[in-house]
């Protein structure tokens, strides 16, 4: 069965599992999906769990501008296949801190090629990359006080940049308000043995309705079928691999960035502290060189608590 077909029969399964409530409440992530059934998160990963580990179709299904094909993909790659040149495809689909942690917690904190994924995208101006680094190094087998100093070090670096910059409150606002579970053009990439007698039947919804349907037929584009991932031509990736990919504005998300990245280097400090006192020592005396703006200060009254003897 080639990608289109499996990925057509995955989303009727999913689809069956949608819940508008829960799509809704996707505008606290920030940046919108393209299609979204508002699958919960529990159902979407027992519904994934239940395919066999395929790392090409994984990456298919990631390309995908839909929530939970997104979200599968995650569970369905294989962790020991993910490697460096590989960074910037996965880079590519965070767009909002939902997947963020769920890449952190399904895919990136068990691959192999973790240590490399974490020194690239903690020093990535992109705080959404540096989130997902920072919560897969909290639970990674391989966690190591050498990642505490890069992760200090980018608390600050956010929270001065955070400083310099005053967001008006109305850019928020908007960039909130924008947000929609409605279908965006082109959310789905599909194969060309695909035919229109073959394709399921869709419809596309009214601008603004929550109630999605199926694949709109005119947002599909062909890859060849069952293409290696390396090898297909229509992986979106803006940055060749070993590049940085550019920071997003912070009006596509509602938690500011340097509380994102602070967030996640609190996850990260405590997982090391509570390795060993030496460790414990280590991280207070890294998190003791942060200063006092807002996100350095985060990072002090979450750690005076959980580090508490």
């Amino acid at each position: 069965m080639d990608y289109t077909s499996r990925m057509v029969a995955l989303l009727r399964e999913l689809r069956r599992e949608r819940n508008g409530a829960v799509a809704d409440s996707m505008r606290y992530y920030g940046t919108p999906y393209g299609l979204n059934y508002g699958v919960s998160l529990p159902t979407l990963r027992r519904i994934a769990r239940a395919e066999a580990p395929d790392h090409g179709f994984a990456r298919y299904l990631y390309r995908q501008d839909v929530r939970e094909l997104r979200l599968a993909a995650l569970h369905i790659a294989c962790p020991a296949c993910l490697t460096p040149e590989e960074f910037p495809a996965w880079a590519a689909g965070i767009v909002n801190s939902e997947i963020a942690e769920e890449a952190a917690f399904a895919l990136l904190s068990r691959a192999e090629a973790f240590p490399a994924l974490f020194s690239a995208w903690i020093a990535s101006p992109d705080a959404l990359l540096q989130y997902a680094a920072l919560l897969a190094a909290a639970r990674s087998p391989r966690l190591t006080a050498s990642w505490v100093a890069p992760a200090v070090e980018a608390v600050h670096r956010n929270a001065t940049a955070e400083a310099t910059v005053e967001m008006p409150a109305e850019a928020m606002t908007e960039a909130t308000a924008a947000a929609d579970t409605s279908v965006a053009p082109g959310a789905f990439v599909a194969d060309t043995s695909v035919t229109e007698a073959s394709s399921p039947e869709v419809t596309t919804p009214a601008p603004g309705d929550s109630s999605v349907g199926d694949t709109p037929s005119a947002a599909i584009v062909s890859a060849a079928p069952g293409a290696s991932p390396a090898a297909d031509p229509h992986v979106a990736s803006p940055c060749a691999a070993g590049q940085q990919v550019s920071s997003r504005p912070l009006a596509q998300h509602p938690v500011p960035a340097a509380r994102l990245t602070a967030q996640g280097a609190v996850a990260l400090l405590a997982a090391v502290a509570a390795q060993n006192e030496e460790n414990r020592q280590a991280v207070l005396r890294a998190a003791g060189s942060l200063g006092k703006l807002p996100a350095e200060d985060y990072v002090h009254e979450e750690l005076a608590w959980r580090l508490e003897a």
